[in-house]
C-alpha cells in the first residue's frame, strides 16, 4: 500500500498561497493498493519544512482528516485544512499523511521535500 500527496491552495489552485486569517489547503492523496469496498481514514498534518516540526496555530497542530471509501484498489481523496496562516508569511509548509483502515496504520507520507506549499504575504 502505498500513498503520495499534492497540496494546492484552494483559491490560487497552486503551489502559493496568501497568509490571510482563513485559508484553504486542498491535499490530494493518490493511493494504491487498497480494498475495493473498504472504509479508511486519512490523517494530515501540515508541516513546518525549516524546523521540520508541526505547523501550530495558537499552540495547537494544523490537522485535517478524511473518511473515504475506495471505490478501486487506486485512485484518490481529498484532505482539506481551513485555518490562520497569518502567521506562516514566508514559511515553507509540507503536508505529512497517515491512512488507517480502523486503527491500523497502513500507510505515510512523511517526504519533507514533497508537495511544497510556499506562503505569501
Amino acid at each position: 500500500i502505498t500513498i503520495a500527496t499534492t497540496a494546492l491552495d484552494q483559491d490560487s489552485d497552486s503551489h502559493m498561497a496568501q497568509s490571510h486569517k482563513e485559508i484553504t489547503l486542498v491535499d490530494t492523496v493518490e493511493y494504491e493498493g487498497l480494498k475495493k469496498g473498504k472504509e479508511y481514514k486519512l490523517m494530515g498534518t501540515l508541516m513546518d519544512k525549516e524546523s521540520g516540526k508541526p505547523v501550530e496555530i495558537d499552540g495547537k497542530p494544523v490537522t485535517a482528516e478524511s473518511t473515504f471509501t475506495a471505490k478501486k484498489t487506486s485512485g484518490s481523496t481529498k484532505v482539506t485544512f481551513t485555518f490562520d496562516a497569518t502567521s506562516l508569511k514566508g514559511r515553507t509548509i509540507v503536508v505529512f499523511e497517515e491512512l488507517y483502515q480502523e486503527d491500523l496504520l497502513l500507510a505515510l507520507h512523511t517526504d519533507i521535500q514533497s508537495s511544497l506549499m510556499q506562503m505569501k504575504r
